[in-house]
């Protein structure tokens, strides 16, 4: 989900943003970068909340959540 204003709601209270599958997320942002701020797992769910940078610099208040069938491993290179 990509939201509109910070935390997803306008000054009347209202969400504004969309909601993007992981290839659509990657299509329309294709070199933005995902400023991780909160990381939470919940059995088979992990979410993950932070802000997106595109190209000009824009920051997006960003959730992500990935639905997984087990362990997940993290390669860091």
């Amino acid at each position: 989900m990509v939201f509109d204003y910070l935390f997803g709601y306008d000054d009347n209270g209202s969400f504004t943003g969309r909601c993007y599958s992981l290839d659509e997320f990657c299509e329309n942002y294709p070199n933005a970068e995902f400023d991780i701020n909160i990381e939470c797992y919940t059995g088979y769910d992990t979410i993950y909340q932070g802000m997106i940078w595109d190209d000009e610099m824009h920051s997006l208040f960003t959730t992500m959540h990935i639905w997984n069938y087990g362990d997940i491993i993290y390669r860091i290179e």
